[in-house]
């Protein structure tokens, strides 16, 4: 493999660490919270039994140990390769287009021993993760197909940790649709500028709105008025989630495979299991000691 197919497996091994959404200003104990909260927020929907806590508390390990193996192996190669660049630089340094032979070998041998690494680990991570989603159930799949990663959990029509994003710009289409002709032409161009301000609040500090979707906003709005109010209850929600993503467009969903990797094989969910189970564990104690005691 080339070198950018390093990267990408060095990346897709190194990523299934991070958290769902980084911040740099923020610190790691916060960004760990934040992880741990994400991860609360899907198991509570999953409803998963004892027996695939424990099962997935186990692929959590093994992933956790695969890391380790890995980055313990590339690791070792370091004080190599250190010695190889170092020769390099002397090289190029000197003025030497070419680089000595064994010098090229020995470096290409080196990456290819990391890329070997690092396949090996993915292949075990993706054969964990198939694993998880083998032991989950129809419902919990659901659960899972339609988690998007959230803080303050939010349940519409059985969906889990998604954010209202529609909510704000319904409510003024519903004013749009409800106010009179007379009323509509005075406060047009509050009603886009609030619909703005809500883009405003989704994209880069400073970034300039085309004037492309002031009007797009505007050509919404007529198709609203020009619709009888059975029609616009019916489509409404449909007509704010097309405006919005037609301004900006959904980030790619992830895939069912990368959320088990992100969430169900992290390392932050293995304490988070272990004191489901306990509590498990305590319950059912407790509740055979009361049977015995009737």
């Amino acid at each position: 493999m080339r070198t950018k197919n390093i990267i990408f497996l060095i990346i897709a091994l190194l990523g299934l660490t991070a958290p769902a959404f980084s911040d740099n200003s923020e610190s790691e104990e916060i960004s760990g919270m934040r992880k741990d909260i994400q991860i609360i927020n899907l198991l509570n929907n999953m409803d998963l039994r004892k027996e695939q806590m424990e099962f997935i508390l186990n692929k959590a390990k093994e992933v956790g140990q695969i890391k380790k193996d890995a980055a313990k192996a590339i690791y070792s190669n370091n004080h190599d390769k250190g010695s190889v660049y170092s020769a390099i630089k002397e090289e190029v340094n000197c003025g030497r287009v070419s680089i000595d032979k064994y010098n090229a070998n020995k470096l290409r041998e080196l990456k290819n021993t990391d890329e070997s690494v690092l396949r090996q680990a993915y292949e075990k991570i993706e054969a964990a993760a198939l694993g998880v989603e083998n032991n989950l159930e129809e419902f919990q799949l659901v659960a899972l197909d339609g988690y998007k990663p959230c803080i303050i959990p939010i349940m519409k029509e059985g969906r889990i940790g998604q954010a209202e994003k529609a909510k704000g710009v319904i409510k003024i289409l519903e004013k749009v649709k409800d106010v009179s002709q007379t009323q509509y032409y005075q406060f047009k161009d509050a009603f886009i500028e609030r619909i703005m301000e809500k883009i405003r609040a989704k994209v880069a500090p400073g970034a300039i709105l085309k004037e492309e979707i002031r009007m797009q906003i505007e050509n919404t709005f007529a198709r609203i008025r020009g619709m009888d109010a059975a029609d616009f209850l019916l489509k409404k929600d449909a007509l704010a989630e097309e405006l919005l993503n037609s301004i900006m467009p959904a980030k790619k969903e992830m895939t069912r495979s990368a959320k088990i990797k992100q969430f169900l094989l992290s390392d932050r969910i293995i304490p988070i299991l272990e004191e489901r189970l306990e509590k498990k564990s305590l319950a059912s104690s407790e509740a055979g000691y009361f049977v015995t005691v009737q």
